[in-house]
Parts: C-alpha cells; structure tokens; sequence
C-alpha cells in the first residue's frame, strides 16, 4: 500500500519551502528536510536493548562508528512534514510504518552501546551527538530526498568496502528494507544518483576528519 513522502529543504529547526513527492511502495519486509535536531537525551532508555552476548569487545571509535549511520538516519526521518500520506485513508498505516522505521533506526544506534556501564554509555552518546552535528552543518541546503539518497550511499560504501557489516535480519537491515523503495525511487533519474555519490563522499570525508572510518 503506497504512501506519499513529500521531500522539503528544511533547516534542522526551521522547515523551508520546497516541494517534490515520490511513491514508496508498502510490499516490503514488516520488520518493522529539514531535520529536527535530535537530542542524547532521546536514547536515555538505551539500557533496555538487548544485549548480544556474544558481542566482540569494540573500541570506543568503533562504537561511534556503528551507530553513525542509524542516528543519521534517525535524525533525518524525524522531521515533521517529511512523510505525507497519498491517501487520507492511508495516514494511520503510514505512521504506523514511519514508527516502525524509525524504532529500529533507534535501537540500531543504542545498540552498540548497550553493554557499557551507564556513565560511559552517556558519554559516548554526547561524542555521537557532537559527531552528527560536525555531519550535518550543511544539511538545512539539501532536499530530504537528497539526503536520503547520500546517506543511502554512504551506508552501501561501508558496506560494500565491509567497513560496515550489515546483517540480514537485524534491526538496521530491517530499517532499510523499508528505506529501499524509496531510495529506487530516488535515483531514477541519474544525476540525482551522481550528487548523492560526490555527497556521501564528502560526508566520508567529514567523519574521517573526526577520526572515523579510516
């Protein structure tokens, strides 16, 4: 059952005008701009994620390194005004599905820290947070479908180079199984799928300056 995203420029605390819609097809997997700023507070409830206990012993940089791509992610679907139902008739399954989504992109983030002690748990969040702002200076001059598509991008280099690895069935893959037919959509036409290349390299290369996937 489709459901209309309607993409708007918007700064982090100020939605700017723009228009642009796309179609996201509902026949996906049910695991499951403006970006408001999303706050460390928001993940204070990390202790309930479940911990994998056999979970390898991950450096504070590679924890950073995990949840980078889910907060991102998370921040961006945030947004008030983002998705717009096609249908009045459809509004209620399609916020159903948004929180859906963006319960997973939630826990993805937490997890990486769900085995660490409270105060350094709080504390590595805050390096999250001040990670995303250094990220995301420039993003109140993209459209959210632009953005969608870098991060999009970024996500499959990490991939793809198996800085990253995604795993089947986990909340992050289950994220974007229900991203994917947006992000399809999104890069029909070419040049879109060009730009948000050369922009998922330069946020690469942003991160990399805060020390991050080298």
């Amino acid at each position: 059952m489709p459901y209309q995203a309607r993409q708007r420029a918007q700064n982090f605390l100020l939605l700017v005008k723009s228009i642009l819609y796309f179609i996201v097809d509902y026949n996906v997997d049910p695991g499951s701009n403006g970006v408001v700023a999303q706050s460390s507070s928001d993940f204070s409830a990390v202790g309930r994620v479940a911990v994998n206990t056999l979970m390898p012993v991950l450096t504070d940089r590679q924890r950073i390194e995990l949840a980078v791509p889910a907060y991102l992610f998370y921040a961006l679907t945030g947004a008030p005004d983002v998705f717009v139902p096609a249908d009045p008739d459809l509004a209620a399954r399609a916020e159903a599905d948004i929180a859906e989504l963006r319960g997973n992109l939630r826990t993805a983030c937490l997890e990486p820290f769900a085995d660490l002690a409270p105060v350094k748990r709080q504390a590595l969040i805050r390096r999250l947070e001040r990670v995303k702002r250094q990220a995301t200076t420039d993003w109140h001059e993209c459209p959210a479908l632009g953005l969608m598509l870098m991060l999009w991008c970024f996500l499959k280099d990490l991939t793809d180079r198996e800085v990253l690895i995604l795993w089947e069935g986990s909340v992050m893959d289950r994220a974007m199984q229900k991203l994917m037919p947006m992000c399809e959509y999104g890069f029909e036409r070419q040049e879109d799928g060009v730009v948000a290349q050369e922009r998922a390299r330069t946020l690469l290369s942003r991160l990399q300056a805060e020390g991050l996937y080298r």
